[in-house]
């Protein structure tokens, strides 16, 4: 089953997540940390699920680039970031580190659901363009 991991302060994406994509068969997991994740990709063997990890970047700008860094060298890991306009200039970094998208507020909630279900594959890769680009 595949997965996505919603790396927030506070729950705004996770429980709209579970909202759009009820149904689907896809979990949704809240994290605290990007250490967290980390820890939890870790113990996952590379290929066993798809899984998407979605930040919201007010969690802290070194903790992203921290955990970017860490899941690229994994495949089957897709990373989505949600930033406010003054997060745009990370927004090279991030995508040099393998995040694969960068969505910018304000955003819709189906608009973040759509980008997760295409990162693991739920939705052709057209549907979910108009995310991304709503965010850039």
């Amino acid at each position: 089953m595949s997965r996505i991991l919603v790396l927030e302060q506070r729950p705004k994406w996770y429980p709209e997540l579970q909202r759009q994509l009820a149904g689907a068969s896809v979990r949704i997991q809240p994290r605290a940390s990007a250490s967290e994740v980390r820890t939890e990709l870790a113990a996952l063997p590379p290929g066993e699920s798809r899984i998407a990890v979605l930040v919201d970047l007010n969690v802290g700008a070194s903790g992203v680039l921290t955990l970017a860094a860490s899941v690229r060298q994994r495949p089957d890991v897709r990373v989505a970031v949600v930033g406010q306009t003054e997060s745009l200039p990370l927004e090279s970094v991030l995508r040099e580190l393998g995040v694969d998208s960068f969505l910018l507020m304000p955003v819709s909630g189906e608009q973040v659901a759509i980008e997760c279900a295409r990162l693991i594959g739920l939705v052709p890769a057209q549907a979910g363009s108009t995310a991304e680009s709503a965010g850039s």
